[in-house]
């Protein structure tokens, strides 16, 4: 039997979308994305908001984020 429900337009899904939801303002946010090396960060279990900010302290990514970020929060997930 064939349905006669509308085919749903694609749901798209966007960082702004979350963090509005979060109650976040996204120019207050900084997302960093890191996947799992030996020669950095090797597990999510290693990945403490201490060990985050200290492994992207040492990339070379000049100018596209703060020395020290002025960080309220940070959520390693």
């Amino acid at each position: 039997m064939e349905s006669t429900q509308p085919v749903p337009e694609p749901f798209v899904l966007t960082l702004g979308a979350v963090l509005a939801a979060a109650g976040l303002d996204p120019q207050d946010v900084l997302a960093i994305r890191h996947t799992y090396k030996e020669s950095g960060l090797p597990s999510r279990a290693a990945a403490t908001p201490e060990r985050v900010l200290a492994y992207t302290r040492e990339q070379h990514h000049v100018g596209k984020f703060p020395k020290e970020p002025a960080v309220k929060s940070l959520e390693v997930v």
